[in-house]
């Protein structure tokens, strides 16, 4: 999955479609730890809501590096 999101990051960047000073190795960290404690939390409580919410917050992220 860490390697699909590299290849996928990477071509963005190289498409102009990330900010230059991005580093690709701390997205993909940030993204695989936040599915991962997305889907954990989801398994305990079981809340749209919260599901939602953790989601948007993931995009919104995501959003924020693009150029």
């Amino acid at each position: 999955f860490k390697a699909m999101l590299k290849r996928f990051l990477k071509k963005a960047q190289e498409n102009g479609e990330l900010k230059n000073q991005t580093n690709i190795d701390a997205v993909i960290e940030i993204i695989f730890s936040a599915i991962l404690g997305i889907s954990i939390t989801y398994s305990l409580d079981n809340s749209d809501k919260n599901l939602d919410c953790s989601i948007g917050s993931l995009i919104n992220y995501v959003n924020s590096i693009r150029n």
